[in-house]
């Protein structure tokens, strides 16, 4: 859980700066690479979150190769 916080906390912070800045600053402060980068990794977090749960709770990893499984099973992919 702690490594779900602290990857929450680095990727949404740098957003939250650029965010204020652009709201209650001088958004022209900000280079665009800047701002468009910090809401990128801002929102991967969604792709991050699932592999970090997967890797460190064996029950989650179970349910998600069953599931899984059973959803390639049902296309007829395995």
């Amino acid at each position: 859980m702690f490594l779900l916080t602290g990857v929450n906390w680095i990727v949404w912070t740098p957003y939250a700066v650029v965010s204020f800045i652009q709201a209650f600053g001088d958004p022209d402060s900000v280079p665009l690479w800047i701002a468009e980068f910090t809401a990128t990794a801002a929102k991967s977090q969604v792709v991050w979150n699932p592999i970090i749960y997967n890797g460190t709770n064996k029950k989650f990893r179970m349910a998600f190769y069953q599931v899984l499984v059973s959803t390639l099973v049902s296309h007829g992919i395995t």
